[in-house]
């Protein structure tokens, strides 16, 4: 089935309704921020974080321990495969 653009403004709705729930229910029953913060204050953090290149300069860092444990763990299962073969 291709999606129309009736079910996409439909798929936009519900997601804008399910924030709006989420903000309005954190705000009425005062829930603290360590708990479940407001969707407002993750945007914040998530725009700052971003503005401020912190995410930026942590993503090297985090690619590079990804892309050394992906070299070690295959090569770890290329010998454990040859001396279970052999």
């Amino acid at each position: 089935m291709k999606p129309t653009g009736t079910s996409f403004l439909l798929r936009l709705l519900l997601i804008a309704a399910f924030l709006a729930a989420w903000e309005g229910i954190v705000r009425l029953f005062a829930i603290p921020l360590f708990i479940l913060p407001a969707p407002t204050s993750i945007f914040m953090a998530l725009y700052r974080g971003i503005a401020s290149s912190l995410y930026l300069d942590h993503v090297w860092i985090t690619l590079t321990e990804t892309l050394l444990g992906f070299a070690l763990g295959t090569i770890l299962a290329f010998g454990l495969g040859i001396a279970v073969a052999l």
